[in-house]
């Protein structure tokens, strides 16, 4: 990172850092090298996603780089994530996916306090996006 932080123009545009004299592959791997630690990429393949990651909530699209995804995990029942503003702060709704079917669920940090899935698992939820925003979204 030293190499690119040296040579390659870092910027931050609408809150969003990259290299300007960088490749998109040299600002992905960047990025990888600053989140992963030794192993990561081999056991990605090896061993592949835990079962509870692939069953579990999931955020289905966002508006990049207006709302930026800091954080998802997901433990096979329940959500966790952290959003920070992009370009400019305001609300947000955010689509979720993978939920049980007619499922109630408690959000925090959320417009709304609960929220119910469609007989797809799909629902929806808002938030007040102006600075690190944390929501839970369990399964009541």
């Amino acid at each position: 990172l030293a190499g690119l932080e040296h040579d390659c123009m870092p910027a931050v545009d609408d809150g969003v850092l990259r290299y300007r004299k960088a490749s998109n592959i040299a600002n992905a791997t960047a990025i990888l090298g600053a989140l992963m630690e030794t192993g990561d990429f081999a056991r990605t393949f090896a061993e592949g996603a835990p079962k509870q990651a692939l069953a579990g909530p999931m955020i289905e699209a966002m508006d990049y780089p207006d709302t930026l995804v800091a954080s998802a995990w997901s433990d096979g029942k329940n959500l966790e994530a952290v959003f920070y503003p992009g370009r400019d702060p305001g609300n947000r709704t955010i689509p979720v996916s993978r939920l049980e079917a007619n499922g109630r669920y408690v959000l925090k940090g959320a417009v709304e306090t609960e929220i119910i899935a469609n007989e797809a698992g799909e629902a929806s939820f808002s938030i007040k996006l102006h600075d690190r925003t944390e929501i839970s979204l369990r399964r009541i």
